[in-house]
């Protein structure tokens, strides 16, 4: 066994985990919030503004039941939600209609009805570019959003090929603007930068699934690091600029990726620690230091015998202090 791997877990163990600054992101959800909501209570009135937003509640407590493994509380809580839209000024509609579609949406990926998860989401994408037209420029972001759920829907159907290339395209538009092959043509009324705030949590996000799949699919002899690199990591690093915060981050963590296929074993060890305790990186960014841990964990478990226990220790290490932004613990594998 190289002794840079008992070296690189040796140094972890002694640095711990960084003390992170905390979050930067935190204001993307309030911020699209506050735009929507401006535009619809110039169009409903106050008062139509809290039957829309009551009603959005009402929608995302349905997603909620799913999350907590409900499913029949969160049917029976859409169809309560789907009766009460009758109330709702007209203007409203369109606008709550779009949250009805991603909560019913949400309901048929966790009851495995998959198909229809994804015709759902397709119509919200005609219903959201029907809204920015209107008015509404923040809803381009959402539809990113929409994007990322059908890779999610497709990777679990282990349809890698479509998932990959629509998260790519995705993640290409989001950074550079440039609009191919996302399931419509209508890409093009809204500048990406209209709002930078929203399109770096967007790009976040998205490069949080990158980074979530690779680590799932690490052992994958078709999709594990190889295919990551030479479909993602290579050319994204050669593409991204570091003109904020979140995009220097990037950055860095597609460098330390690149370098697992380019510089060697210790190339790869450095950089990866460089990045996980680099005290400048917010708890944002676990996910990314998870996923250089996983590269470094299924590396140490190719060679010799004795290897496992160094590879129980990177767990350890991660296991201890990375988590997402609900406190849950982010999985190696």
């Amino acid at each position: 066994m190289p002794n840079c791997l008992s070296d690189f877990v040796g140094q972890l163990e002694a640095a711990g985990p960084p003390a992170a600054p905390a979050s930067l992101n935190k204001g993307a959800d309030a911020l699209f919030s506050s735009l929507i909501n401006t535009e619809l209570q110039a169009r409903v009135g106050p008062a139509g503004l809290l039957l829309a937003r009551q009603a959005v509640s009402d929608y995302f407590r349905a997603v909620q039941l799913c999350r907590e493994n409900n499913p029949a509380g969160a049917q029976a809580q859409l169809h309560h939600c789907d009766a009460q839209l009758a109330s709702l000024p007209s203007a409203a509609l369109d606008f709550v209609q779009l949250f009805r579609l991603g909560a019913w949406s949400n309901y048929y990926y966790k009851t495995q009805q998959n198909e229809r998860a994804i015709n759902l989401l397709r119509e919200g994408f005609g219903l959201s570019a029907a809204l920015e037209r209107q008015g509404y420029p923040a809803f381009l972001y959402w539809r990113i959003g929409q994007l990322l759920n059908i890779s999610t829907v497709l990777f679990k159907e282990k349809s890698y090929e479509n998932g990959h290339q629509l998260l790519k395209n995705a993640i290409v538009f989001t950074h550079a603007g440039e609009a191919t092959d996302l399931l419509m043509d209508d890409w093009h009324g809204v500048a990406i930068t209209s709002v930078r705030t929203l399109q770096e949590s967007a790009l976040d996000q998205l490069f949080g699934q990158l980074a979530r799949q690779n680590i799932l699919l690490l052992h994958h002899e078709t999709y594990g690091s190889a295919y990551y690199h030479r479909v993602f990591f290579a050319q994204l690093l050669a593409e991204m600029e570091t003109e904020t915060y979140n995009r220097m981050v990037l950055y860095n963590w597609l460098h330390a990726k690149v370098s697992y296929e380019e510089e060697g074993l210790l190339g790869f060890l450095t950089n990866a620690l460089n990045f996980i305790t680099d005290p400048a990186i917010t708890r944002d960014y676990d996910l990314f230091k998870v996923n250089l841990l996983a590269q470094a964990r299924l590396y140490t478990l190719q060679q010799a015998p004795g290897s496992v226990l160094l590879a129980d220790r990177i767990k350890h290490f991660s296991d201890s202090h990375f988590s997402d932004r609900l406190g849950k613990v982010i999985s190696l594998a």
